[in-house]
């Protein structure tokens, strides 16, 4: 992967967040015309399992009618429900979100359910962005080609991974690897010929102010 300078980070939320390499409008340009790969150490993982039916019973009482079928997500007051199998639902956002879930589970299993809920450690998350994200995670083996909306299970060299399509170019990618796994090395192996390169939470607060189209183009 390309990498511009020693990494700016900065504090937001209570995380430490990288907020740029060196040069904001390089970031937005790579991630606009190949992909870029963000860092997200601010957002916390909440796993649910439990019986699919359970399951999908606790998630319409949550969600309503926009509860995720399996293998898709739905975004809500910005935290994301994947859903890569029946049985199993994961809550991706900011640390605030996770009472309200807790809190749901807790009541359901006072009525008899039989979701569990916990949080997800050893996990990394960084978002891909770009025209050419998805070719980077297919090339990487991680999954094939996914629609807004669609959550796939794979593998990043052999370490679990999760991936979620949160719109055309922008994917969200869990993976249970540490820093310098060869998960990562493999992903920027997959990524170097497309043009993957390192991008700031400036420039990802940058494209996503920003109106889709400038995204669109291969």
């Amino acid at each position: 992967m390309v990498s511009l300078a020693a990494p700016v980070t900065v504090m937001r939320d209570g995380h430490a967040v990288i907020a740029h390499y060196g040069s904001v409008a390089t970031e937005v340009a790579v991630c606009a015309k190949h992909a870029g790969i963000v860092q997200r150490p601010e957002l916390a993982l909440l796993e649910l399992q439990g019986p699919d039916l359970w399951l999908e019973h606790l998630l319409a009482t949550a969600l309503g009618h926009g509860a995720p079928a399996p293998h898709s997500a739905v975004e809500v007051g910005g935290t994301w429900c994947a859903r890569p199998s029946g049985d199993r639902a994961l809550l991706i956002g900011p640390d605030g979100g996770r009472g309200r879930w807790r809190r749901v589970v807790q009541r359901s299993m006072v009525s008899g359910g039989r979701v569990t809920c916990a949080d997800v450690a050893g996990v990394r998350a960084v978002s891909l962005i770009g025209p050419r994200a998805g070719r980077v995670l297919e090339d990487a083996g991680v999954c094939g080609a996914l629609a807004p909306g669609d959550t796939a299970s794979g593998t990043l060299a052999g370490a679990p991974a999760v991936v979620v399509c949160e719109a055309r170019g922008r994917f969200l990618l869990l993976v249970e690897a540490p820093a310098d796994a060869p998960a990562w090395q493999a992903l920027g192996a997959a990524g170097a010929p497309l043009g993957l390169g390192l991008a700031g939470h400036d420039a990802y607060d940058r494209l996503s102010a920003a109106v889709g189209p400038a995204l669109a183009a291969v």
